[in-house]
């Protein structure tokens, strides 16, 4: 790594101005990187907080009890299940509070979004805070730097939960009652079909739970029959469509493919429930509108939300001034957990980091290091928005000329904001209402 800074230092003495914007008739030129060369395991070991130890909890609480739990605030961010979370803890009461949690057996505590509005958000806003997600914590590293304690720690999320009660204990360890929530199933239309067919023709196709991710050749087959069905029904076969599982996974994986166009149906959860969790894990979108999904009681309901949403999310802006930065087709994979995922940098700031392999209207401030990078052999530029001056994220360039991709962006949840192209026009066959 000394190698590599002294490398960059020496041939960046040109750059130490404030600035290096970057030509977007360029990056316009970008391609789509093919044979990446860098190892996408190297992102989710989060190797960049150091050897640590690993261990395991008890991942699940039981639904519908109230349970005492330690918990924690971190600012915007919302856990969801699934999702991996790094830390690196300084404070005193949340080193405390994690040196308590590794003591018990489930090593087990609660995320909670921190609330900037608390005094000015309407009531309903106020609500969406009070749900949160447990995360189970599965490596961990304590150091002492000058009789300063310092934490790092990798927690996965678990369940989704809703507080009830807070308080804090004299040691500064905040510490909450809450319930895990049992999921609520929305009447499945399509098991309204399996009335109107005899037994020994009924498929598993029609099941929609089944154990396999379902693909758009059989989908298309065993729509075929439930169409013609739905209209012996009180249903037209589109209302059908807005609770069928099937259709609903199959469609939201279209759009997927539209961010990033690599996607596999075998990297997609199995499972309802699941897979709506990790499509709130994979788009850029808004504290509030992650907690709303969050909160939702019924996969289906929050799967037929995401799918409005994506189906309206066509290119992405700066967040503050709303300058049009990238479209969904340049985003890409540089981890196997997808294109955007959590980091935390050496402040303790966690980033939900969005991969992109082509930008416009960015500004990059400074010059190159690889100090703490998240992605090791590439160093990190910092970027701005053009015409806010913003911070955006990092713009990542290889320290290696057999690294493949050469560059490409990571930009920050927060600083994006999915809209709608002026071209693109939502059809009303594709109307999916969020109910």
């Amino acid at each position: 790594v000394d190698d590599e800074q002294n490398e960059l230092e020496s041939s960046e003495e040109e750059e130490e101005g404030d600035s290096d914007p970057e030509d977007d008739d360029e990056t316009e030129n970008i391609k789509t990187p093919t044979n990446i060369t860098f190892d996408k395991n190297l992102p989710t070991s989060h190797s960049y907080l150091g050897e640590m130890e690993d261990c395991s909890g008890v991942p699940y609480q039981k639904e519908d009890s109230y349970i005492t739990m330690p918990i924690m605030y971190v600012n915007d961010f919302v856990l969801i299940p699934g999702q991996t979370l790094p830390l690196q803890i300084a404070r005193f009461n949340e080193v405390a509070l994690i040196q308590r949690v590794m003591e018990q057996e489930d090593k087990t505590f609660g995320v909670l979004t921190a609330n900037p509005t608390i005094s000015s958000g309407t009531q309903v806003t106020k609500n969406l805070y009070d749900f949160g997600c447990t995360a189970e914590i599965r490596s961990f590293r304590e150091t002492d730097d000058h009789e300063v304690t310092q934490l790092r720690i990798v927690a996965v999320g678990r369940q989704r939960f809703q507080l009830m009660e807070k308080r804090t204990q004299l040691d500064g360890v905040k510490e909450a009652n809450i319930t895990v929530p049992t999921p609520v199933p929305l009447k499945v239309l399509s098991l309204t079909l399996n009335t109107l067919i005899l037994p020994s023709k009924q498929s598993k196709e029609y099941n929609t739970s089944s154990s396999q991710f379902p693909l758009q050749s059989n989908y298309q087959h065993t729509w075929k029959h439930m169409r013609r069905n739905a209209w012996s029904t009180s249903w037209q076969p589109w209302v059908h469509r807005m609770y069928d599982v099937d259709f609903l996974r199959l469609e939201i994986f279209k759009e997927l493919r539209e961010w990033n166009g690599r996607l596999l149906e075998t990297q997609c959860p199995v499972g309802a429930t699941d897979f709506s969790f990790w499509v709130v894990t994979m788009v850029p979108l808004s504290v509030e509108r992650r907690l709303f999904l969050l909160q939702l009681q019924s996969a289906v309901q929050r799967l037929r939300c995401e799918l409005n949403l994506l189906r309206k999310s066509t290119t992405l802006h700066c967040s503050h001034c709303s300058l049009r930065i990238a479209e969904r087709k340049d985003v890409f994979s540089m981890s196997t957990s997808g294109p955007m995922a959590a980091y935390v940098n050496p402040g303790g700031v966690v980033h939900e980091t969005l991969t992109l392999y082509k930008t416009t209207s960015l500004d990059h401030v400074g010059r190159r290091s690889t100090e703490h990078s998240w992605f090791p052999g590439y160093a990190w530029t910092i970027c701005e928005c053009r015409r806010c001056s913003r911070h955006m994220g990092w713009r990542f360039t290889a320290t290696n000329p057999n690294l493949i991709p050469q560059k490409f962006w990571g930009l920050t949840r927060s600083a994006l904001s999915p809209q709608v192209a002026d071209s693109d026009v939502i059809g009303d066959d594709q109307q999916t209402l969020c109910i």
